[in-house]
């Protein structure tokens, strides 16, 4: 195809032939839509029509005509009407030029790729989230249903529950949840975004508290472990303040 061997620029002009576009007599100069094509637009000046192709990945927004560059990726286009686009120029995980792309390992769920000019890039999602591959963004994995990611993830045999929420006292929510290991009382875990477990623990002298979800000084924590000694460990507000 034609397409498939134009040069892919920004604003470059293509000759269509018989093509032809009328510019609004009442809009002679400006940039309007394709009537079939998402990825051409057209330039009016005194008149005049020209045809412009976006770059290969990205589609004319109409909402973006009073810049220079009125295209967008693909995905963020409202391509309703005018669905046709150019044939891929990409290679590689650049399945076309210029866009967001998952990782080419279908288990890895947390990386992406964005390609610039056939270019990528690798990054990654905040811990515990999943790369959409239908909005393109990072997400929850509840929402981003990425089939074999969405199993939980196991730490020393403690698993994050995603389907629960955790709230303070005064109705906050609490983005990560800590939960006391079941051995060592100096040790918790931490659910990354409700989702990743990780393990972390308190400064010395201090014990974790199921109560308040921190540490604490282990008289007030007595079911953590009886046969400790107050005396053992520093003042209460030294301890708390370095925490």
């Amino acid at each position: 195809m034609w397409r498939a061997i134009a040069v892919w620029s920004l604003v470059v002009g293509v000759t269509l032939g018989v093509e032809t576009f009328t510019c609004p007599e009442n809009e002679i100069t400006g940039k309007f839509a394709d009537p079939d094509e998402c990825d051409k637009y057209w330039d009016c000046f005194k008149g005049t029509a020209t045809p412009v192709y976006c770059r290969d990945g990205w589609a004319f927004d109409p909402n973006l005509v009073v810049k220079a560059n009125p295209c967008d990726y693909i995905f963020k286009v409202d391509c309703t009407g005018r669905e046709i686009l150019g044939e891929p120029q990409g290679t590689g995980v650049c399945v076309r030029q210029n866009g967001v792309y998952p990782h080419d390992d279908p288990n890895v769920c947390g990386k992406y790729y964005t390609c610039t000019d056939n270019v990528p890039t690798l990054l990654l999602c905040s811990p515990g989230l999943h790369f959409n591959t239908r909005t393109n963004t990072c997400d929850w994995p509840a929402s981003a249903r990425r089939g074999a990611c969405d199993a939980r993830r196991t730490l020393d045999g403690f698993t994050c529950d995603p389907t629960k929420e955790y709230f303070t006292a005064d109705n906050q929510k609490i983005v990560h949840p800590n939960f006391a290991h079941p051995e060592n009382c100096s040790l918790f875990y931490v659910c990354k975004n409700g989702i990743e477990p990780a393990i972390s623990g308190c400064d010395e002298g201090l014990v974790f508290s199921e109560a308040i979800s921190a540490c604490d000084v282990p008289e007030n924590v007595p079911e953590c472990n009886p046969d400790y000694e107050y005396s053992d460990y520093p003042d209460s507000a030294d301890a708390l303040s370095s925490n």
